[in-house]
């Protein structure tokens, strides 16, 4: 099953943050292909720019 992850997800999911279990299982399980929507890697990026992301090092460090 091919799946479109909302920009939280995927997030949590790359680095290995805490998920629902039942979202875990259904990821591991159910899907055999991600795709991530253009706005959600332009979101990522805004957030990571601003330094709102955290665990993830600020840009100007």
């Amino acid at each position: 099953m091919k799946v479109l992850l909302d920009t939280g997800v995927w997030f949590r999911r790359y680095h290995r943050l805490p998920l629902r279990p039942s979202l875990v299982k259904f990821l591991e399980t159910e899907v055999t292909e991600f795709h991530l929507c253009p706005l959600s890697v332009a979101e990522i990026a805004f957030k990571w720019q601003r330094g709102r992301l955290p665990g993830i090092p600020d840009p100007a460090a």
